[in-house]
């Protein structure tokens, strides 16, 4: 059976198949739906300009950025990335990806998988233009389960003086909450049978 064809609308924020149905839960979804996340502290603006860098750094990716259009606010976030990829030598292998796990049904657009120079370790890079929360680790393990391959994972943050710093996360846990919570959601949400 072919891959199911995944798409994403970026106004509400919805996975849907080739046929139109819904695919729940996404990472964030699930993640506010268990409390992991609270919402209240980002608003609209700090939630548009974290989509803005994201495009910036995606569209760099791709060779496809006009650094002289990026807006003065965004030119520092978008700076740190690339120090980040110069101090580093990271090679970015693809990034805003769907990735679907259609036996556990859930989808997310992981940031940026990727690999360290001399390895071919696959990682998996979660952008954050603001202060990086401890959820970061359970959303990048939902990432992890949705590919279906071992990766290993990082929070990048990006701060507006054009410096980043990397936070590892190893917490071998993080899948297990993500597979507890994923239960919870199908049975009180979904009504489904364990």
């Amino acid at each position: 059976m072919p891959n199911k064809i995944i798409t994403l609308d970026e106004t509400d924020h919805t996975y849907r198949d080739q046929d139109g149905n819904i695919i729940n839960p996404s990472a964030t979804g699930l993640l506010k739906w268990a409390g992991h996340i609270d919402a209240t502290f980002y608003d609209a603006y700090s939630a548009n300009r974290g989509r803005i860098v994201h495009l910036s750094c995606q569209l760099f990716n791709e060779g496809d950025l006009d650094e002289e259009s990026l807006d003065p606010v965004i030119a520092p976030y978008w700076k740190a990335y690339v120090r980040f990829l110069y101090d580093t030598g990271f090679k970015v292998s693809r990034g805003e990806f769907i990735a679907y796990n259609e036996a556990l049904g859930i989808v997310c657009k992981p940031d940026i998988e990727g690999y360290w120079p001399g390895t071919k370790t696959k990682c998996l890079i979660d952008l954050k233009s603001g202060k990086l929360m401890p959820w970061t680790g359970l959303q990048l393990a939902f990432q992890r389960l949705a590919i279906r391959e071992p990766r290993l994972r990082y929070g990048l943050e990006l701060k507006k003086n054009g410096k980043y710093k990397l936070y590892p996360f190893v917490d071998r846990s993080d899948e297990t909450v993500v597979l507890g919570d994923l239960a919870r959601y199908r049975q009180w949400e979904k009504g489904e049978e364990l």
